[in-house]
């Protein structure tokens, strides 16, 4: 069985995962996102926080399917000056992608991370300090429809600002 999140869903419980952080008064220095699903999230957080965004490509999916991990690139040398970096994706499925990450962080001495996703499936290996919701479900993210994800991009660069700004106020 499959979610559809209408990009306005998608906002809010993006909205939901910052208030979570906020709210256990932990303040990261800086985001890591996992591409690709951790990226607006990331940019969502990144711009709450007003703290700087870094990116990893990190994938243990082919469409459907799981596979082995693969790694593009490799962690930004500059992730290196901040302590607390919250590394952020989508959601925690088998939890390989976010077991990758926290494996590639660890070379770097004096970082902390803690890892804030959107969805945790009940099956993983791994949880994150913060997610939003428990979802057994397949997901499917609005950027992934082909004409809805033209219209998400928009509605995103269109409407964070607004967003964010009422989630502060709460």
């Amino acid at each position: 069985m499959k979610r559809y999140l209408s990009p306005k869903e998608y906002m809010k419980i993006i909205g939901k995962l910052a208030q979570k952080i906020q709210k256990e008064d932990y303040k990261p220095d800086a985001v890591l996102a996992i591409l690709n699903g951790g990226k607006y999230p990331a940019t969502f957080i990144s711009n709450y926080f007003e703290i700087p965004m870094f990116e990893i490509r990190i994938k243990s999916y082919k469409g459907q399917n799981q596979g082995n991990i693969v790694v593009y690139g490799k962690v930004p040398e500059d992730l290196a000056k901040y302590r607390n970096v919250l590394v952020v994706d989508d959601l925690v499925d088998s939890g390989k992608t976010i077991k990758e990450a926290k494996h590639l962080l660890e070379k770097y001495p004096g970082i902390t991370t803690r890892i804030a996703t959107l969805f945790l499936k009940p099956s993983s290996s791994e949880i994150p300090d913060f997610y939003v919701e428990v979802d057994n479900k397949w997901i499917v993210f609005p950027y992934e429809v082909s004409i809805l994800g033209i219209f998400f991009k928009f509605y995103f660069d269109m409407n964070e600002r607004k967003f964010m700004d009422k989630f502060k106020k709460q």
